[in-house]
């Protein structure tokens, strides 16, 4: 009987794990991610199979890996989730992840950052170096740095967001009423709400929703661009993956 339980709880798993693929591959933004994503992964297999000892492409693969772990794969399933939130009308779902959006995508903005400002000076080699390692740790408080495993402390969320000003000047503001919102101010809550029930009484499209898909659109687009960036600093190393394995 347990043997049978679990052979049907392992092929409804299998069930929505394909669900879930169809219908990231049904929407562009997540069908482009995957892509990306699989171009990137390619550079996390390379660096595995080889000993890379130069610091810049050290560096390189770094601010890679945190773009394909932590860049990449939570964007895949925030996507959903805005698309889920916007068909069933639920604008707080939304703007939590409008709010998760900003920060992943900061993160991997962060990173193509460091490589622009190194880029225009390649005498700060260290410095580069020094900051891709900070993408792959953690944020700790002062004292609780041995939390870490990495032996640099990572940057705080508000540093991803902030990097972000470069290309979206108003990212700050936005970003500090997405979190009065979700995280429970009464008088953002009350000004959401009211907004929100208006609109769906009259039957007209949701505010919240509407005003922040601009902004989103606006966010991928940034995005987009990093991960475009990073593919082209990384494509002799995935050629040299290709090579390799089309051998095999």
């Amino acid at each position: 009987m347990n043997d049978y339980a679990e052979e049907e709880d392992q092929e409804l798993a299998e069930q929505q794990e394909k669900e879930f693929w169809q219908s990231v591959l049904a929407c562009p933004h997540s069908a482009r991610l995957v892509e990306i994503g699989n171009e990137l992964n390619k550079v996390r297999k390379y660096a595995n199979e080889h000993k890379i000892e130069d610091m810049l492409s050290q560096a390189i693969v770094n601010i890679t890996l945190s773009a394909y772990y932590a860049g990449v794969s939570p964007l895949i399933r925030i996507e959903q989730t805005l698309s889920l939130a916007k068909g069933m009308n639920n604008e707080y779902a939304f703007a939590l992840a409008a709010r998760a959006y900003i920060e992943v995508s900061g993160r991997v903005h962060k990173g193509a950052r460091l490589w622009r400002v190194f880029d225009k000076d390649r005498s700060q080699i260290d410095q580069f170096h020094k900051g891709s390692i900070r993408l792959l740790g953690s944020y700790v408080p002062e004292g609780k740095e041995n939390y870490n495993i990495f032996k640099e402390k990572g940057f705080n969320v508000m540093s991803f967001v902030q990097s972000l000003s470069d290309d979206i000047a108003e990212i700050e503001k936005i970003y500090d009423s997405l979190s009065a919102y979700v995280h429970g101010g009464f008088l953002e809550q009350r000004y959401f709400r009211l907004q929100s029930w208006l609109a769906h009484a009259k039957g007209e499209a949701d505010p919240t929703m509407d005003g922040y898909s601009q902004k989103l659109d606006q966010l991928r687009e940034v995005t987009f661009s990093d991960f475009e960036l990073l593919l082209a600093l990384t494509r002799s190393l995935r050629e040299r993956h290709d090579e390799k394995h089309e051998q095999e």
